[in-house]
């Protein structure tokens, strides 16, 4: 539906330009029950409004591979969001808020990819409307894997499917 609050109107660019300059009002990090780290509302965020956008270095998948295997040996956690069939952003050490977004089965955000001047992008908006100090969530959708390699949900929502993966 259309949007009902202040970024109705602007275009895509203009909207993700104002999301970056507000994010600090918008959204912070802490503490989750989830998982570690998590993203929280400071204030109400409305259905459709950008909460955040992925920052982070944008590498192709061959280094995004080999950098896991070198974070993981270094017991670095790692912060890759696919976003194209070659395509990574890697928010391990350059990235922003959004790199502390927690996995849900029930998820109050959506991900949106924009290609831009400046390359590819992640923008994270508003599924439904987030109430201030909620924890903002996204479905990961990670790719099916063997049972073996089964990486476990910890989201606690009703429709909880028991993995990321």
């Amino acid at each position: 539906g259309p949007l009902a609050h202040e970024e109705a109107g602007l275009l895509p660019s203009e909207r993700l330009s104002r999301a970056s300059e507000e994010e600090g009002r918008r959204v912070t990090f802490g503490k989750s029950a989830i998982h570690s780290w998590g993203m929280f509302a400071k204030r109400r965020i409305k259905r459709g409004e950008i909460v955040t956008e992925y920052m982070g270095e944008l590498i192709r998948v061959a280094v995004a591979n080999a950098r896991e295997r070198r974070y993981r040996a270094a017991q670095i956690d790692c912060y890759f969001f696919r976003c194209g069939e070659d395509q990574v952003i890697d928010a391990t050490f350059k990235g922003g808020v959004g790199r502390q977004i927690n996995a849900s089965c029930d998820p109050n955000m959506y991900a949106r990819i924009l290609d831009s001047d400046s390359g590819r992008r992640v923008v994270f908006s508003a599924l439904r409307d987030i109430e201030a100090g909620d924890e903002c969530t996204y479905d990961y959708r990670f790719e099916e894997e063997e049972e073996d390699k089964k990486v476990p949900c910890y989201c606690g929502a009703r429709t909880c499917r028991g993995t990321l993966n």
